[in-house]
């Protein structure tokens, strides 16, 4: 999908030397969410479907699942996996209609709390990683370079908060309520900070978590809406 001067995921940060966060080959979240495509028509349609829906899952697996890490890889690019750690596996393994067994759910999400998570959710790069950038500011050209190379996401907790929910076993389910829980009222003080009943935009990676961009960021607050419905349903069910 798309070449090294086109950006066609949501990671679409430019400068005038070309993308800031080449993705382009085949993004993780792309491919899960055609193999949910494929498992949609598989249930209007078993017979026309169930190969195309297998196969896909299966190529899914193979192509992804890095089993030393026990996490996704970012892409698959030029016949090889890319390994940054990257939210978007989160999106993968949050998916209802998703390729991936509970195993590697359960990877996808601790690796992701490891390395990704924060009070204002999810960071875009992992901070051990050579290209990450800590701080979200400065010129034009400054900020996008650090869009999508570190600076924490804040709607991204829906699909944390979905994948999470998927990963626990019985025995967990109790504890990652009370997790889930505790990092969604953990935005309460973003509400009065910037602008009124809304979270930020962005924030930077590293602690205090500064925020940045829009001060009142739909996208940002429709996402951890969901991620309250989604808690809210799982402790009405316990």
């Amino acid at each position: 999908m798309g070449n090294k001067d086109i950006n066609a995921t949501w990671m679409d940060a430019r400068t005038a030397a070309g993308p800031v966060t080449p993705r382009h080959g085949q993004p993780v979240e792309i491919e899960a969410l055609w193999y949910s495509l494929l498992a949609l028509l598989h249930q209007v349609d078993g017979r026309k479907w169930r190969a195309r829906r297998d196969r896909a899952g299966a190529t899914f697996v193979e192509r992804f699942w890095l089993p030393d890490g026990r996490y996704l890889a970012d892409r698959w690019h030029e016949g090889q996996p890319d390994p940054t750690v990257r939210p978007n596996m989160v999106i993968a393994a949050a998916l209802p209609r998703s390729p991936l067994l509970q195993g590697h759910r359960q990877g996808v999400v601790a690796k992701a709390a490891a390395d990704l998570l924060t009070p204002r959710g999810l960071r875009t790069l992992s901070p051990d990683d050579p290209a990450f950038v800590s701080r979200y500011g400065g010129d034009q050209d400054r900020r996008d370079q650090a869009y999508h190379q570190g600076t924490v996401w804040p709607w991204l907790c829906g699909f944390y908060v979905e994948a999470a929910l998927a990963a626990a076993t019985r025995r967990e389910r109790a504890a990652v309520r009370s997790d889930l829980r505790q990092l969604l009222d953990g935005f309460l003080p973003e509400l009065d900070a910037a602008g009124l009943d809304h979270v930020s935009e962005v924030f930077d990676g590293l602690p205090p978590h500064r925020p940045g961009g829009t001060f009142a960021q739909a996208w940002s607050s429709g996402e951890l809406l969901r991620a309250l419905a989604l808690l809210a349903a799982e402790e009405e069910e316990s």
